[in-house]
């Protein structure tokens, strides 16, 4: 069976010029790939500097729209990475949706 690929940019969300929000590919089964995403704007300015809680909400609220676009929901992903730059103690008891890996890199606030 030839494999049946899907490029997506889901509506609502900035059109990247260099790559797709997400692929998916389907033959016996469907994978999604999804970019990696960043707290930006459309202009490629951070979404609520300093304030961790807020990115982490626009990030995942991209995700949401992503996976539904690809007819997918969270209890459907099996890997999943997070990385921060900038993580303060006092942030570590934000209630936030767990990441199966979690890669923290220290370096000072801009």
């Amino acid at each position: 069976m030839k494999m049946q690929r899907q490029e997506i940019d889901p509506p609502g969300l900035f059109k990247h010029p260099s790559f797709k929000r997400v692929v998916t590919v389907q033959g016996d089964m469907k994978l999604v790939f999804i970019a990696g995403q960043t707290p930006s704007d459309e202009n490629y300015k951070c979404i609520a500097p300093g304030d961790l809680r807020a990115q982490y909400v626009h990030v995942m609220k991209m995700l949401d729209i992503q996976l539904k676009a690809a007819g997918a929901e969270w209890d459907d992903v099996v890997s999943a990475e997070c990385s921060c730059s900038m993580w303060m103690p006092s942030e570590r008891s934000i209630s936030m949706r767990p990441c199966r890996n979690m890669v923290m890199a220290a370096h000072p606030a801009h």
